[in-house]
């Protein structure tokens, strides 16, 4: 059976904690960009803060009394992901954390937590002329650029003395369990930012599909008004049918056949026609005929009378006839 290294398996809640907090984070970061607005960044260092509070409070400390937690990971993706406004508030809350814990080394502490939030807001830089997600490799350098960095802290402020045992307690955390912890809240970030923007568009496609729909229902109806002027204002009978179906009369054929708009409209276009003629209209109507034809109308009281009749498709849209 693998034994993990005591550092390792201190630091296996905290890091439990932290992918917990990325779901929840990236749960909610959606209302944050939506309501928060220029507030967005503090808000988000403020819940990085949180996170590296929590993991100071739960980190393990080596026997020489130096604490290893999360705080700089913390810091450095609160950068990476919220820029200047969100880093700074995280880092400024890892470092008044660690004055209230009354612990020691306070510059040292103060020279890490700045230096990785420098290395976020550097990635934030890199990632801002296009607000795309992090690519999993750039997710697992930023963990190692931590990592490496706290080498580099540990060498500068700790006593030689010491400074050996603990960079071999450390480096099996900082450059393996940093970059693969950073590289899967990230993964996290990146799927329910592209969740977020695929709903975006969806609401956007939605909103210009109905803009869309409503201009077109305006065009149509314009396009109705229109030909049903031109037929009231015309001598001649006319009938405009949709299917069949009488759907606009003019004045003229209403006095031809003595209904009344609302008596015809709804009904066959056939019944304005003697029914030995009924045929002869259906073949012209299939074929397409736009030739005159001469038949037989029926008025409203049964009588008959001749006429002559011209048919023509129309199109509903403005283009032209169809």
């Amino acid at each position: 059976m693998i034994e993990l290294p005591p550092v390792l398996k201190g630091l296996s809640p905290i890091f439990l904690l932290f992918l917990s907090m990325a779901l929840l984070f990236g749960a909610v970061r959606r209302y944050l960009d939506e309501y928060a607005g220029k507030y967005s960044g503090v808000i988000t260092g403020l819940f990085f803060g949180l996170a590296a509070m929590i993991s100071m409070s739960m980190g393990v400390l080596l026997p020489s009394g130096v604490p290893v937690d999360g705080r700089l990971m913390m810091v450095g993706l609160s950068g990476a992901y919220g820029g200047i406004a969100s880093g700074i508030t995280t880092a400024s809350i890892a470092t008044l954390y660690h004055l209230l814990q009354g612990a020691d080394n306070l510059a040292a502490a103060f020279v890490c937590v700045t230096g990785s939030c420098l290395i976020g807001l550097l990635f934030y830089r890199y990632r801002k002329p296009e607000p795309a997600p992090f690519s999993p490799f750039t997710l697992a350098l930023l963990g190692v650029c931590l990592a490496g960095y706290v080498q580099l802290a540990a060498l500068l402020f700790l006593p030689a003395e010491i400074c050996l045992p603990i960079l071999k307690a450390l480096s099996l955390p900082a450059f393996i369990v940093y970059p693969a912890a950073i590289s899967l809240m990230g993964y996290i970030f990146n799927r329910q930012r592209l969740q977020d923007k695929l709903t975006r568009d969806l609401a956007l496609s939605h909103n210009r599909m109905e803009s869309l729909v409503a201009e077109r229902t305006s065009d149509l109806a314009g396009s109705k008004e229109k030909y049903t002027n031109l037929a009231r204002a015309a001598f001649e009978g006319i009938v405009i049918s949709e299917r069949g179906i009488i759907v606009e009369v003019n004045n003229s054929l209403c006095r031809m056949t003595g209904y009344s708009p609302e008596e015809i409209i709804g009904r066959p276009a056939v019944d304005l026609i003697a029914p030995e003629d009924r045929e002869f209209a259906r073949q012209r109507v299939s074929q397409g005929s736009e030739n005159l034809a001469e038949l037989f109308c029926l008025r409203k009281n049964g009588s008959l009378f001749p006429a002559k009749s011209r048919q023509r498709c129309l199109s509903t849209r403005e283009e032209g006839p169809g």
